[in-house]
Formats: C-alpha cells, sequence, structure tokens
C-alpha cells in the first residue's frame, strides 16, 4: 500500500462524517457575549471569505466553508495530513438577534461572526429626576 493511499485512510477514520467527495468536520469554536453583542469564533483554516455561507434562519445560526485544493498541478501528491473538507456548524441563539446588524469576517484563518442583541433586549439606564 503506498504512503498516500494509507494516509488517506488513516485520515477517513477521523472524519466527522462525508458528502460527496469532502469531509465535513466541526470546527473549533468560542462563544462570547457582552452586553449588546454575542460573538462567534471559529478556526477554519484554508477558507477564502468566499466560500462562506452564514445563516441565521428560526433563532439557528449556521455557517459552512469549504476549504479549497491545493493541488500542484505536473507533480504527484506523496503526502497529505488532512483532506481538504467543509467546515461545518450550527447553534441555537436563544437571545433576539438584530438581523440587519450582523457582521462577520475572516482573517488568518478564524472567522468571527458578531451578533447584535435586538434593541429591546439591550439594557437601557433609566435616569430618576427629582420631583
Amino acid at each position: 500500500m503506498n504512503f498516500l493511499k494509507r494516509k488517506k485512510e488513516e485520515v477517513a477514520k477521523q472524519e466527522v462524517e462525508t458528502t460527496f467527495d469532502k469531509p465535513i468536520y466541526i470546527p473549533e469554536t468560542d462563544i462570547y457575549e457582552e452586553e449588546d453583542h454575542i460573538f462567534v469564533i471559529a478556526n477554519i483554516p484554508g477558507v477564502d471569505e468566499k466560500a462562506i455561507d452564514i445563516s441565521l434562519d428560526n433563532k439557528v445560526l449556521t455557517f459552512t466553508a469549504t476549504q479549497q485544493d491545493h493541488n500542484m498541478k505536473g507533480y504527484e501528491q506523496i503526502g497529505i495530513s488532512e483532506p481538504t473538507g467543509v467546515f461545518k456548524r450550527s447553534f441555537s441563539i436563544e437571545t433576539d438577534i438584530d438581523q440587519d446588524k450582523i457582521t462577520a469576517e475572516v482573517k488568518d484563518g478564524v472567522l468571527k461572526i458578531k451578533l447584535p442583541k435586538a434593541e429591546a433586549l439591550k439594557p437601557h439606564k433609566i435616569t430618576v429626576k427629582a420631583g
């Protein structure tokens, strides 16, 4: 058995699930909450911003990010650490979110999604006046 075939079989054991010819991975993700925002930060190495899809539907945030293949034309591939694949994650967001103000950016393989809380949920300071 050649090295490449053996390595692909080893990596296949690590897959969460497959779709078509690419494995789907669950990315490491952190969630932070501030007074007026929720932040979702996920590791998605090797993904271009054009290959990311984010949606918030019925209080479920879902993001999908597809890695590009890194094949070098004219060369035989003799080693592979992990096959390229799709990062996919969904979360139930119980807080009301202002969907028109959601932003997302990707830099150095890290996706940051900012979910602003709806105005009605933000804390309001009430001023007390002397009577």
